[in-house]
């Protein structure tokens, strides 16, 4: 294990908490998201750690007309949830999980 790795494993299992959550499919009319954003930062204000595992967004079924705004909409809605949780930290996993 290079050192990096090991100061990254240290620093996980000082965690006292964390959360995964994936299949949120933001960006499509089916999710049901929005009824789980109160659940999810109740999550956040409480951990040290949220895993956001695969399937948060859903690009190719967007409600935006083009790339430029899914991605201005991804980018206010994970700016959001950093700034309103400095004490978590947020890993997110790419792809379908």
């Amino acid at each position: 294990m290079n050192s990096d790795n090991k100061r990254t494993y240290e620093a996980l299992m000082r965690l006292s908490k964390g959360y995964t959550t994936s299949d949120l499919h933001l960006l499509t009319n089916r999710s049901s998201a929005h009824r789980f954003m109160p659940a999810l930062h109740e999550a956040a204000a409480g951990a040290n750690l949220l895993i956001l595992n695969g399937d948060i967004f859903d690009f190719q079924w967007s409600i935006y007309p083009d790339v430029e705004g899914s991605l201005e909409y991804v980018e206010d809605w994970i700016e959001h949830l950093v700034a309103r949780h400095r004490n978590c930290r947020f890993v997110f996993l790419m792809g379908n999980h």
